[in-house]
């Protein structure tokens, strides 16, 4: 028997191994630049998945949009000066 491992967080639609699905995360990264090759090589030091979506809700998803929701949430000064 073939058992959800996850729900959409839209739909709560079950989403099985083999399904497609659409998640939107936050990392934390760290590239270098790998010399002896003249490559870049990205390092993920933390993940975590903010919205699971199932193949419907996910190409229904206004992609093109989270950017702009994303810049407009006010940072406080700590976390400018921080970076």
């Amino acid at each position: 028997m073939n058992k959800a491992f996850t729900v959409c967080d839209i739909c709560s639609k079950e989403i099985f191994h083999g399904n497609v699905y659409v998640t939107i995360d936050r990392n934390i990264e760290q590239a270098d630049l790998i010399l002896t090759k003249n490559e870049f090589e990205i390092q993920v030091i933390d993940s975590e998945t903010l919205l699971i979506l199932c193949g419907k809700c996910g190409n229904a998803f206004p992609a093109h949009i989270i950017g702009k929701i994303i810049k407009s949430i006010p940072l406080n000064k700590e976390c400018i000066k921080g970076n």
